[in-house]
């Protein structure tokens, strides 16, 4: 639920940042914040939560992936290692966990807050992890 909510409150905000910082790269003149959302609801006020879907899906698993990691890399350790070890490791483990989960998510949401493309067209470009898009898919 939580995760949720803060995709619908603070996408928005997010898609003007990433308009905003993306400007040069996608041919628009630099413009104010107020500028730049103005220009997005022109386009319509769905605009604001393209890329949505990636960060709901996401926001399932970046709350429970770390705890179930953690837990699972705690038990699975040697008691032998030492309280502090286990805990130091099994975080690691479960920040590992989210930010291979995470990464993804967030660049797919980039990409289509940007180029507004279809999820498949841009894992299918192959530009998924650059500025740039494919100039086979944004024809």
């Amino acid at each position: 639920m939580a995760g949720a909510t803060a995709t619908l409150v603070g996408h928005p905000l997010d898609t003007v940042k990433t308009f905003m910082q993306t400007e040069q790269l996608s041919g628009r003149d630099k413009a104010s914040t107020v500028q730049t959302a103005a220009s997005i609801a022109r386009v319509g006020p769905v605009t604001f939560y393209r890329g949505a879907v990636p960060v709901l899906a996401g926001a399932l698993l970046f709350r429970s992936l770390p705890f179930t990691v953690y837990s699972g890399t705690y038990s699975a350790l040697p008691h032998s290692m030492g309280e502090s070890d286990r805990v130091l490791l099994s975080g690691i483990a479960a920040a590992l966990g989210r930010t291979i989960v995470e990464s993804p998510c967030e660049a797919l949401k980039t990409q289509k807050q940007v180029w507004d493309r279809g999820y498949l067209e841009t894992i299918r470009a192959g530009h998924m992890w650059q500025g740039r898009p494919n100039p086979e898919v944004t024809k």
